[in-house]
């Protein structure tokens, strides 16, 4: 039994607002459960168990191996914003490098890289 599956159980034909009127739960909390966005809390989970008539052991393996995908697809998404968010930071700090260069023409004369091999100190002319 998958995730979806076991919610559809558990809803027995309701919908999300009447399940949480009934559960004594917010709609805008049981429907992100619901819909996967959210690993239930206990209390749900033990709602869960009670409704669906699902075996707790099984419940819990169902929960465990939804919040085992849920959480590696989020680490991936966040790994993505952090990879795009280092190359714009990174641009950023090009451009407004390149900004300073061009409206200080003094310091950019006075500036040279090292002319030593892996050298990566900037060396100011005397």
């Amino acid at each position: 039994m998958n995730y979806e599956e076991l919610i559809e159980k558990t809803l027995r034909g309701r919908s999300v607002r009447k399940t949480a009127e009934v559960w004594g739960v917010p709609q805008a909390t049981l429907d992100k459960y619901m819909r996967g966005v959210r690993t239930p809390d206990v209390h749900t989970i033990l709602k869960i168990i009670d409704e669906s008539g699902v075996p707790a052991t099984e419940v819990l393996e169902v929960i465990a191996a939804h919040e085992r995908n849920h959480s590696v697809k989020n680490f991936k998404l966040q790994m993505g914003f952090a990879r795009s968010g280092f190359v714009a930071l990174i641009a950023a700090i090009s451009m407004a490098v390149t900004l300073f260069l061009t409206t200080h023409p003094a310091t950019a004369a006075n500036m040279r890289l090292s002319e030593q091999p892996n050298a990566h100190a900037i060396n100011y002319a005397k």
